[in-house]
């Protein structure tokens, strides 16, 4: 019976030796194979999300994902949804990720806001209707991030992600209307709430994702 096993193996050995092929498929069996999908959820300064990627190539992911968010703030509500489709690059063939992409980026602040106005030493309070959204609609995104979905561990797990990135959404276009004098002058206004949202010409992206592999 020893001597079977001695055999068995000598012949195994061979085969490994002379057939490569032989030796691949006996590691390929050791060897876990990542997993080519991964679906999930995010939270991020774009709002809550979707997210869904796939691995092209052993050093390229493509991640296609989506989001809504909705703040109130100072009477006026601002709103964003975003989608788009990002190419993440792993030059390392591991977590590490660097990613850019196009998305459909759109903002939406409007409602009504109560300005005290100084007239002559009597504060006079007004109301004003805003409306204001972004100029640049299909908008670039990019960024660094970290990632191991597609590069450890096999189907069915758990991974988490991490991004930091900016979107160039361009300059805010912004309309402002007085409630209590219609006839009065209203550039000032209009001047103070574009600089107010000058900030998000290019808009801060940190996201925490958490996806499931398959």
């Amino acid at each position: 019976m020893f001597g079977g096993r001695f055999v068995w193996k000598a012949i195994l050995a061979a085969l490994m030796l002379f057939c490569p092929d032989v030796a691949d498929a006996q590691s390929s069996k050791d060897t876990p194979v990542n997993a080519a999908w991964s679906a999930g959820f995010m939270v991020s300064t774009l709002g809550p999300g979707l997210q869904i990627s796939y691995r092209v190539l052993d050093w390229a992911v493509v991640r296609v994902e989506g989001s809504y968010l909705s703040i109130p703030t100072d009477g006026l509500t601002f709103s964003l949804q975003s989608a788009g489709a990002l190419l993440d690059l792993h030059p390392f063939k591991s977590g590490f990720r660097i990613s850019g992409g196009l998305r459909y980026f759109e903002y939406d602040i409007r409602g009504i806001t109560t300005v005290n106005e100084n007239n002559g030493g009597v504060s006079t309070p007004n109301r004003f209707r805003v409306e204001a959204t972004n100029s640049n609609k299909a908008a670039p995104y990019a960024g660094l991030g970290f990632d191991t979905s597609h590069f450890s561990g096999g189907a069915y797990e758990l991974k988490l992600g991490l991004d930091f990135g900016v979107i160039y959404s361009g300059k805010p276009a912004a309309s402002v209307t007085n409630l209590d004098s219609p006839g009065e002058d209203i550039q000032t206004q209009l001047s103070k709430i574009v600089d107010r949202y000058q900030f998000l010409d290019f808009y801060p992206v940190a996201t925490v994702s958490a996806r499931l592999t398959f």
